[in-house]
């Protein structure tokens, strides 16, 4: 190997310094937040304390310690630095590290509150990437509340011509036992079509196992109940169902009571 070709071995062995293989760390600068800030309870109930949890995450490879400011904003769509600080701290950071900043928060009354969190909220730390030091997480608290719980809603169409097809869904209570007087709900669910009618209803079953039931459904606190509801096939086509949950009790998150699910229809 020449003088000229060591020159540039040794450039190349510099330029990687801090960094591996691909698929591994990479040692630059910066500290962001991970995708997913949570909720220990995923909606409180007014009688429920929650934590609010931010991973941050140090991609150096050397130890780092970062301001943070945490904040609560008037509107999910408000800028992450505006609102009013509610908790600020440093975060000792290992390299390639993640450390959570977290917000303990009391039992609060009914309603939609919002958190962000800044990191290097003065700028102290020249980072390769500026703009993911912030995050916003919203939490809904709310009693008696009823809305699709998981799985999703799906439509099943039946290969054999002229088979009903299948709704299954599934009805979650957030009134959970935390809260100070669990309470189960009873909720009704009404079916339409393209935007248009009632569906033509021929079976509803709820429960695991599955069973036949007049509705409404009851849901305990707490808890999920799956429900299949079998409606008439339509015409072939492309079809939407918007289906609607109607709880006896008030309520306290209603847009969460509606979801529409689409589905091709083929002979």
């Amino acid at each position: 190997m020449g003088f000229r070709g060591l020159l540039i071995l040794v450039a190349v062995v510099l330029a990687c310094v801090g960094c591996t293989s691909p698929g591994t760390n990479y040692g630059y600068l910066d500290v962001l937040i991970q995708p997913t800030a949570t909720s220990s309870v995923a909606q409180p109930s007014t009688s429920q304390a929650f934590v609010i949890t931010f991973p941050v995450r140090n991609t150096h490879d050397q130890a780092l310690t970062v301001a943070y400011d945490i904040r609560q904003l008037a509107l999910p769509t408000d800028l992450p630095t505006s609102g009013s600080s509610v908790q600020t701290g440093t975060l000792s950071i290992p390299a390639f590290g993640t450390v959570n900043a977290t917000l303990s928060l009391p039992a609060k009354a009914a309603g939609s509150y919002t958190w962000s969190i800044v990191l290097d909220p003065t700028n102290l730390i020249a980072e390769r990437n500026e703009t993911n030091n912030t995050a916003v997480i919203t939490v809904s608290v709310a009693d008696f509340d009823v809305f699709f719980g998981s799985p999703a809603p799906t439509v099943t169409v039946p290969p054999t011509a002229m088979a009903d097809l299948i709704l299954d869904l599934a009805i979650t209570n957030t009134n959970n036992v935390g809260a100070a007087a669990p309470t189960s709900a009873s909720v009704n669910v009404a079916i339409t079509i393209d935007g248009a009618g009632a569906v033509t209803v021929t079976s509803i079953m709820a429960g695991a196992p599955l069973a036949t039931v007049t509705p409404p459904f009851v849901v305990g606190a707490g808890t999920t109940v799956p429900v299949r509801i079998t409606v008439q096939r339509p015409a072939i086509g492309n079809h939407t169902y918007t289906i609607v949950l109607t709880p006896t009790v008030a309520d306290s998150n209603v847009p969460n009571n509606t979801v529409i699910v689409s589905t091709p229809v083929a002979n």
